[in-house]
């Protein structure tokens, strides 16, 4: 009996270790920092305020920094080299990890971030960060007897990469700061000139050697002419590529000050933006992933009515790995299946499409119509947990008083959400048009049902008749967004349009971001009579280069 119950603890064991294994995850986010001397930092650190030193405190317990070689310490400032302190009289030093760690940390403060630096003053891109370093290129601009930093900063990286346990991290992206040598007299023309096609051939490099083919890199603008101009065309021509602007008018944001010459470099305000500039472009850069965005309407709206089958090898063949499901009565048949499928393939629902029809011998509250109800019904067989995106026949309340409107749709409300929660899903409102389209009405929806756990879906395409009042809306709506799908907008249409080609959405979009909005975007595949694939195509592309470029 005793051996029974050792065997049994023993599989017991055995069992749970193995769904640990299975269920581990990425819990570390590693960062490549590279450049010369303004990667390095040459800012004053008792320029820090306490409240900055404060936030660096709580940052130390998840950030880790190696710097040129060192082994890794909690982030912190840096002690200045003798020549250094001298010339910008201090002690402490420091360059844009410090607050592009800080950051990270508050962003992600249940991940550990490794910075790992290497950085070296006054080197140039043509001969010692150079993947192709040759004697001669290195001869030209008098760095034939400096480091060659690119083979370093690769073997550097990888020693720290393999302390850490195989999969426990994600490589998110390389910083960039360099370009002031290429731009200078040195070495003639010929740096400057070849600054686009070395810098393309570094991206390249980091990506081949670290087996990171889509890597993020993100660059500060530094240097001028050509090589400014090829970090623009680099930067425009890859959406893995975003870079930081750079101007000379004091009152743009994009401004960043100097210490006078000679001394130069970033004084401790201006690196503290560059820091978080880093932070800021890298996360919108990520943000408006593939893996992040969730492509909608693709189902009702598809020219080639593909089967469940052919739509999740559609969204497989472009890179996404979730979707929102919204589906018209000739999908019914198919919508358990699809959703099975889904599963199988890992491709997440992020959400269910719900039409409510309040109309005499439509859906009520008890008793909804069966092409309805089926969407219950499957959830609960497929165990699908997920949001259900709830619209309503906008206009039936144009019948109705205002009073008459909310108490009907407070009803409507409250049970299908009482009906979700049973089921582990939970109910957002969709602004479809009509008098439960606007945010006003569904705030008051919201509040009149305290007790049920409600969102809302902001749909850029149902906005027109609301433009007038997005700023205000979206505040009104930031406790309770859990998704906003976007749209090419112009205020006198067309209600659907590529992203990218209007001239509001970009506004729209930053207003939401600044607001703090971190939840996710949709992407649409919805044009009647259309065919889903190239409009996501057009999108995609149209929203990486309206955020990044």
């Amino acid at each position: 009996m005793r051996k029974i119950h050792g065997l049994l603890i023993l599989f017991l064991f055995i069992t749970f270790f193995c769904d640990a294994q299975e269920m581990e995850v990425k819990n570390t986010k590693v960062f490549l920092l590279t450049g010369q001397s303004n990667m390095d930092g040459r800012a004053d650190a008792n320029g820090l305020s306490e409240v900055d030193k404060a936030r660096l405190k709580k940052a130390q317990r998840n950030v880790t920094l190696y710097y040129n070689f060192e082994e890794g310490k909690p982030l912190d400032i840096t002690k200045a080299p003798r020549h250094t302190a001298k010339k910008f009289s201090t002690d402490y030093i420091f360059g844009p990890e410090l607050f592009f760690g800080i950051e990270m940390s508050e962003k992600y403060p249940d991940y550990d971030i490794i910075l790992i630096k290497r950085s070296r003053g006054g080197m140039s891109l043509y001969g010692a960060w150079n993947p192709d370093w040759s004697l001669e290129k290195a001869t030209l601009i008098n760095e034939q007897n400096q480091p060659k930093l690119y083979s370093e900063f690769v073997s550097y990286s990888k020693s720290v990469l393999s302390k850490l346990k195989k999969d426990s991290y994600e490589l998110c992206g390389m910083l960039w700061v360099q370009g002031e040598s290429d731009s200078g007299k040195k070495g003639g023309l010929k740096p400057r000139e070849a600054y686009e096609d070395n810098l393309k051939n570094l991206v390249s490099a980091v990506r081949r050697d670290f087996k990171h083919p889509k890597l993020p890199y993100i660059m500060f603008q530094v240097g001028h002419g050509k090589v400014v101009e090829g970090m623009k065309n680099i930067a425009n021509a890859d959406d893995n590529v975003v870079l930081i602007p750079q101007e000379k008018n004091k009152d743009s944001k994009f401004y960043f000050e100097r210490n006078p010459p000679p001394i130069g470099h970033y004084v401790t305000e201006a690196m503290k933006k560059i820091g978080v500039y880093f932070f800021k472009y890298y996360e919108n850069l990520i943000r408006f992933r593939k893996k992040n965005l969730i492509p909608w309407s693709i189902v009702g709206f598809d020219v080639k009515e593909r089967s469940p089958k052919e739509r999740l090898e559609m969204l497989e063949r472009l890179g996404y790995s979730q979707y929102a499901y919204g589906y018209r009565p000739k999908h019914i048949p198919t919508m358990k299946l699809e959703w099975e499928l889904a599963k199988e393939k890992d491709i997440e629902i992020k959400a269910v499409w719900l039409y409510i029809n309040l109309d005499k011998d439509k859906d009520k509250v008890g008793a909804l119509k069966p092409e309805k109800e089926v969407v219950f019904k499957n959830l609960k067989d497929v165990g699908l947990k997920t949001q259900i995106w709830v619209g309503f026949q906008p206009t039936y309340f144009d019948k109705l008083t205002d009073e008459e409107s909310l108490k009907q749709a407070v009803a409507m409300i409250e049970y299908l959400s009482q009906r979700a929660e049973k089921i582990g899903c939970k109910i957002a409102l969709y602004n479809h048009g009509g008098w439960f389209g606007k945010p006003e009405n569904q705030l008051r929806i919201i509040k009149a049902l305290p007790k049920q756990n409600l969102g809302v879906v902001f749909n850029f395409h149902h906005a027109h008749d609301t433009l007038e009042n997005y700023s205000q809306n979206i505040v009104n709506l930031l406790p309770y967004l859990w998704c906003v799908n976007l749209n090419g907008m112009k205020a006198e249409g067309p209600k659907i349009l590529t992203i990218g080609d209007g001239d509001k959405e970009k506004e729209m979009i930053n207003q939401l971001i600044n607001l703090g909005y971190d939840g996710p975007f949709g992407i649409l595949g919805h044009v009647k009579g259309g065919d889903p694939e190239p409009i996501l195509n057009k999108n995609f592309t149209g929203l990486q280069h309206l955020m990044h470029k």
